[in-house]
């Protein structure tokens, strides 16, 4: 099915899938975020901030860096 998507198709998604997100962050309250996470020893805000990272820095400065 990705295949078959258009590059506009692909963003639309994504934008609406960062939307279903960021409503599902928002109500979370201070506990929630410091909460143990499945990865290691890392937080729900530590999960969050590794996965959005991406987006804030861009690819380029995200590759470079890790």
């Amino acid at each position: 099915m990705l295949a078959a998507m258009s590059r506009q198709a692909l963003w639309l998604a994504a934008h609406a899938e960062r939307i279903a997100l960021a409503d599902d962050l928002a109500g979370l309250d201070e506990a929630q975020w410091s909460q143990q996470s499945l990865c290691g020893s890392w937080t729900v805000e530590d999960v969050v901030a590794h996965l959005t990272a991406a987006a804030r820095v861009g690819r380029l400065r995200w590759s470079v860096r890790c």
